[in-house]
């Protein structure tokens, strides 16, 4: 496994899966590194915009089998927190949806990205068809 520039060693997405699963929901946010300042007599605001944003995700999971979805946490475990990096299915995000989240300017370079936290929270969906995992989300940033 190749090391990351920005630190860690990047992971092959769904490593060990049977089937390459692709997200099936994203929900994006791109967070902009701004503050402010704001004076205690008069109010008046000042603003420092240093012109740099990153991306972070929370992604669902299609339903996969007990094999293929207990493959996928081990593969969230492997990402080591936030340390390790991966990037998501080429065929994902040279889709014409998503290619301005996954790749740099919606171009060929796909983006890395990381765990947003070190707790390596997995929200994994109950109450369908036994021996499925109806849906693991789970929440990334991009990896700067």
């Amino acid at each position: 496994m190749a090391n990351y520039g920005g630190g860690g060693i990047q992971i092959p997405w769904n490593m060990n899966l049977a089937t390459q699963h692709a997200p099936m929901q994203i929900e994006y946010q791109k967070v902009f590194l701004q503050a402010a300042n704001t004076s205690d007599f008069s109010g008046q605001q000042q603003w420092q915009n240093w012109g740099v944003s990153y991306t972070e995700l929370s992604v669902s999971m299609p339903p996969m089998n007990s094999v293929d979805g207990q493959n996928f946490l081990a593969f969230l475990d492997a990402l080591n927190g936030s340390i390790n990096v991966f990037q998501f299915l080429n065929s994902v995000c040279t889709d014409v949806r998503w290619a301005y989240i996954f790749t740099y300017n919606g171009a060929t370079v796909n983006k890395y990205f990381r765990l947003k936290n070190p707790m390596n929270k997995a929200v994994i969906k109950s109450g369908g068809t036994a021996g499925l995992y109806d849906g693991i989300i789970f929440e990334v940033r991009e990896a700067l």
